[in-house]
């Protein structure tokens, strides 16, 4: 019984100092990415295989149209909440359904040249349950 009370007082030490080590080790472990949380708590990821589009040389008087395609790369359904045109001379439609991970919803973005000359930048802002600062998409065109 003494030689058993002897090990268990020898070896008890070394036990403590290694599930310490463990639990050190299990603490110290990095935080996820924001991608890592997307994937984790089931969150949709936006993005976009262009953000900017030049339509080149256009005729005054023309309407232009350009697609914008929004992947949803997460993990939960992209909701695509408004998608706001800078200004009058653009039009744009955008889904109403989610879109589910893994597939991409198409923004449709229509420009009319009428009244306008010159180099032409345009911004239309997407909002979406992705992200809290709305993503910006551009168009550039040249008004003769």
């Amino acid at each position: 019984m003494l030689l058993l009370n002897s090990l268990e007082s020898r070896f008890m030490p070394t036990v403590f100092y290694f599930l310490g080590i463990l639990l050190f080790l299990t603490a110290c472990q990095s935080k996820p990415s924001v991608n890592q949380l997307g994937e984790i708590q089931g969150k949709p990821v936006i993005t976009f295989s262009q953000q900017s589009h030049d339509f080149g040389d256009v005729s005054e008087g023309e309407e232009v149209g350009v697609v914008y395609w929004a992947r949803n790369d997460g993990h939960g359904p992209l909701l695509i909440t408004h998608v706001k045109a800078g200004c009058g001379c653009t039009s744009v439609k955008w889904p109403n359904e989610p879109v589910a991970p893994g597939d991409s919803g198409r923004i449709d973005v229509l420009f009319d040249t009428r009244g306008r000359q010159g180099l032409q930048s345009k911004q239309v802002l997407v909002y979406s349950n992705a992200t809290e600062a709305p993503l910006e998409l551009l168009f550039t065109a040249r008004i003769k």
